[in-house]
């Protein structure tokens, strides 16, 4: 948890060009995966496997996506992310560890602290297939 809290606060001031580093994680193939992979959708990358959870819009009109990361191979179940693009590129913004999932359940979100992290921004709710790959293809 306070890993949690510590990237969400890392991440509070949000249009910084650095975002928060992750340990593992390789920047270029995570910003192609954001890029390319819907909603619900999974990809294999170097750190473990990617799953985006949702897309957001956000009240200053960055598009921003919610994803997990599971089988990392650190001793941890993963975690849940938030990445957000700005005319830099996608920056993460924020990291909070998760618990291990039970057989059967995918939650819907990234847990309280990314609905926190996504209210404080004004995002609007999960955008729909079509909203989403026409902001998707915009970053093409």
């Amino acid at each position: 948890m306070a890993g949690g809290v510590a990237g969400y606060l890392a991440g509070r001031g949000g249009q910084g060009t650095a975002g928060i580093a992750v340990a593992g994680l390789d920047r270029a193939a995570l910003s192609a995966a954001l890029d390319t992979v819907a909603s619900g959708g999974a990809v294999a990358l170097p750190a473990g496997n990617l799953r985006i959870i949702a897309s957001h819009k956000l009240a200053d009109g960055r598009l921003c996506r919610e994803y997990t990361v599971t089988g990392t191979g650190q001793g941890v179940s993963g975690w849940n992310g938030i990445d957000c693009r700005d005319g830099q590129g996608w920056h993460t913004e924020l990291v909070a560890a998760n618990p291990p999932e039970t057989a059967g359940y995918k939650p819907a979100s990234g847990g309280a602290l990314a609905e926190a992290f996504l209210l404080d921004r004004g995002a609007e709710g999960p955008l729909d297939p079509a909203a989403e790959q026409g902001l998707l293809k915009g970053a093409r």
